[in-house]
């Protein structure tokens, strides 16, 4: 493709600098060059006509009219009005179709002919679909299609074409697999609940999620939060990411379980029951009936629960789920070692997480306390390089140390004994009962020790301690 070929060359480098990333939640594909555009001397095959039968709004402009008006715009000014353009598709971005899987828009050339070797083109750059929807499906762009382009043109340094971020989008096209995704939605196309399934009176289906996000603004979330029931279709690609570094969950959910309906709803970093962070990426699979509950939003054309865990799972049919938010059981513990130094008063995994549990988000204990336990396993951010640096340690405990229940409390950046700086990474080990001693504080629905050396280890069967 003429017109993006220096763009293209730059994609890996874009690709490269988002991966990893957990926010933002959208992105895209395409970064602008120096990518001159000469139009003089280009072939020109004379216009096909529109298809018989095809709608085109009033005042819509050819592909030559659009370059006309961009022509006479300064490099890297926009039009500052919107557009309709009619046109060909010629042919489509070598990265087309991983900008539509990682961000839901399109980046193709079109023609005012659909012969191919039309040169005079106009760039749809970065174009989301109908009704500036996101597009999910590569395929519902295709050479042969007649689309008509919607909103506002600019002269992207002697390119002409689209602005893009999903400024303009696709307002029609020929395109069966588009005109799919885009049909209007049939509310009554729907799974019923598992028999026996709890549902918080006025729990609303992905249909009237999506009707009240499609009445807000870009960027603006409800005042109210919802309970919205659905079926798992997909993970988001970020989903165990998100899992294993922030407890958070992404998926996509539909009203039904059979794959009938295209109609999703995202649930964008969502916490576990009573937001509660997810430990287990497995707590979500295709299949799993669920109920969300939180704010929701339009983020840029994806309809979604409000992120950073400000929405969680209320209820799941997942096993793995129910078994990690299982009602904790206060007599399953382990007894501590003999000869442990346990002070008297000394708090178990489960009244502290109660503590925690009473606590808002974000807010600390007023007191410190003793809390006891054996060591489940070492955060991901435990290693040498945190010790060597911080000289603090990360890690999880549990009332048991047979693994047998979910329920754990995190000794978060403690120190060592009497406070003084841990020094190798062998004096936390999986297995050693410990006791903490600090302040507490529920982090996003992580119940876990103050920070930053605030607490730390009063004691420890590790031989290393």
């Amino acid at each position: 493709m003429k017109a993006l070929t220096f763009r293209l060359g730059l994609l890996g480098m874009a690709i490269a600098i988002l991966v990893g990333c957990e926010e933002p939640n959208n992105g895209y594909l395409g970064v602008p060059g120096d990518n001159d555009q000469n139009q003089a001397g280009l072939e020109v095959a004379p216009p096909t006509p529109d298809p018989e039968g095809f709608e085109i709004p009033e005042g819509t402009i050819s592909v030559h009219e659009a370059l006309n008006i961009c022509k006479g715009l300064e490099k890297g000014a926009n039009s500052g009005t919107k557009y309709y353009i009619k046109g060909w598709v010629v042919s489509v971005d070598d990265g087309n179709a991983e900008a539509i899987a990682n961000y839901g828009n399109a980046v193709f050339n079109i023609a005012a002919s659909n012969d191919l070797g039309d040169e005079k083109v106009l760039i749809a750059y970065q174009v989301y679909g109908k009704e500036g929807k996101k597009i999910t499906d590569p395929d519902a762009v295709a050479v042969g299609d007649f689309v008509i382009l919607y909103g506002e043109l600019t002269n992207y340094n002697g390119t002409y074409e689209t602005v893009g971020r999903g400024a303009a989008y696709i307002y029609a096209s020929t395109n069966e697999i588009f005109n799919q995704l885009y049909a209007p939605a049939d509310p009554t196309v729907i799974t019923p609940d598992p028999e026996g399934f709890e549902i918080p009176e006025g729990t609303i289906n992905v249909y009237e999620a999506n009707d009240i996000c499609s009445a807000l603004a870009s960027g603006e979330e409800t005042s109210q939060k919802y309970y919205v029931k659905g079926w798992v279709t997909r993970l988001d690609s970020r989903h165990a990411d998100g899992v294993a570094n922030y407890g958070n969950a992404s998926f996509y959910i539909a009203p039904t379980n059979d794959g009938s309906s295209k109609v999703e709803f995202m649930a964008y970093q969502v916490y576990g029951k009573d937001g509660k962070q997810i430990t287990d990426p497995e707590a979500v699979a295709v299949g799993d009936f669920v109920i969300l509950y939180g704010k929701l939003t339009n983020y840029n054309g994806t309809y979604e629960t409000v992120g950073r865990g400000a929405a969680y799972v209320y209820a799941s049919t997942n096993e793995v789920f129910n078994q990690l938010f299982a009602p904790a059981d206060p007599t399953k513990i382990t007894p501590d070692p003999e000869g442990a130094d346990v002070p008297e008063g000394t708090l178990t995994v489960y009244e502290a997480n109660e503590i925690c549990a009473a606590l808002a988000s974000g807010a600390q204990t007023a007191e410190k306390y003793y809390v006891k336990g054996w060591v489940k396993k070492l955060h991901n951010n435990h290693n040498q390089s945190t010790i060597d640096t911080y000289g603090n340690g990360q890690f999880y405990i549990s009332p048991v140390n047979d693994g047998s229940v979910s329920d754990d409390f995190m000794a978060y950046q403690v120190y060592g004994r009497n406070g003084e700086k841990l020094t190798d990474v062998n004096q936390v080990q999986v297995g050693d009962f410990v006791v903490l001693y600090g302040k507490l504080t529920n982090y996003n629905g992580t119940y876990e020790t103050v920070g930053r050396g605030a607490a730390y280890i009063y004691y420890s069967t590790n031989e290393n301690w």
